[in-house]
């Protein structure tokens, strides 16, 4: 009898295709996460974040602090992103025709500046690039021999 070669059963060759096309995926989907975290977070973000919320809580200070005079309009805020600007009613730095301020405005300006030291974070970094504060003293005409003359010498 003669010997007969057998040929293999099994199937030798591999079809690489799906592992191929599983890598590229996961290598696509790699790519992607890194760009929208790059773009999504980055650290410009974060520090806007950040400054946001110290601003929120510099407000939530400030809002604590001066309650009744709020209530009372004898002061108010408003905030944008870089700029913060508080007003002082009239009577509360100054009194009529004055232009020193009063024991009242100098208790006022010192819980303010509390405010600001409670809302330091003692990093340098700055809450707003400019902080205006503007008190102001009465509108009432005013003709005077001595200083201020007027109106305008007082405002100034």
């Amino acid at each position: 009898m003669a010997a007969t070669r057998m040929r293999p059963t099994v199937h030798a060759g591999v079809n690489f295709w799906p592992g191929l096309i599983d890598m590229l995926t996961s290598i696509l989907m790699f790519f992607l996460l890194a760009y929208f975290v790059e773009h999504h977070f980055n650290a410009g973000s974060a520090e806007l974040a950040v400054a946001q919320g110290r601003q929120a809580r510099f407000r939530q200070l400030l809002h604590a602090e001066f309650r009744g005079e709020i209530a009372a309009r004898q002061v108010s805020d408003s905030a944008h992103l870089n700029l913060l600007q508080i007003r002082l009613g009239d009577g509360v730095l100054f009194e009529s025709k004055r232009y020193e301020i009063q024991p009242q405005g100098r208790d006022v300006l010192a819980r303010l500046a509390e405010v600001f030291r409670r809302a330091d974070a003692g990093d340098g970094t700055r809450l707003y690039e400019r902080i205006e504060i503007e008190g102001h003293t009465d509108d009432r005409p005013q003709n005077e021999t001595s200083y201020p003359r007027d109106n305008w010498e007082l405002s100034t």
